[in-house]
């Protein structure tokens, strides 16, 4: 199975157990590292009687820094809960509202120059 992100194909590498699945991107080598990493923990009850399911992204990938020519990796980490029992439309609003954000100027300024939008 592949992932397609921004015209680029992600390759299923390794699968760790059931619940972690590691997809590498074009430009993947021994020393560059460019992947994505999917996660899945299923849902528990806890003592408060809810359950949650959750689910993690992962974006992995090398890049040079300019002011001294290291090679370091730029990391997008994602991480879900939805509770058991939420509405599909609900969780595609939320899931929305948040897709809808990181497309933003915001987003990228918060990302690139540490500043909030207030």
């Amino acid at each position: 199975m592949s992932l397609t992100l921004s015209a680029k194909s992600y390759v299923n590498d390794v699968a760790r157990g059931n619940d972690a699945f590691r997809y590498n991107g074009p430009a993947n080598t021994s020393s560059f590292r460019d992947y994505v990493d999917l996660f899945r923990t299923p849902a528990v009850q806890n003592t408060a009687g809810t359950a949650k399911a959750k689910a993690r992204y992962k974006l992995t990938r090398s890049a040079t820094n300019g002011t001294v020519q290291l090679l370091t990796d730029g990391i997008m980490d994602t991480n879900i809960s939805i509770p058991v029992g939420m509405a599909s439309a609900e969780i595609d609003a939320l899931i929305n509202e948040y897709a809808a954000y990181m497309a933003t100027a915001a987003f990228k300024t918060l990302v690139k120059a540490g500043t909030i939008n207030q």
